[in-house]
């Protein structure tokens, strides 16, 4: 389940186009799937995390 759910998150970002360190700023969502990723306590959560996670990697 939780792959599942990393995996749907991971396709939504890559979908969006961004991501974000520290999460976005929902006043300023623009697009549906920054919209879904607002709206969601869980997504955007799991948005924050994936986030994280990507700049960690990158710094390598």
């Amino acid at each position: 389940m939780k792959f599942q759910l990393l995996l749907s998150g991971s396709a939504l970002l890559l979908l969006h186009g961004t991501l974000f360190a520290a999460g976005m700023d929902c006043k300023r969502a623009s697009t549906t799937s920054e919209q879904a990723i607002c709206a969601n306590p869980d997504l955007y959560r799991l948005d924050q995390r994936l986030g994280e996670l990507y700049s960690s990697l990158a710094k390598g």
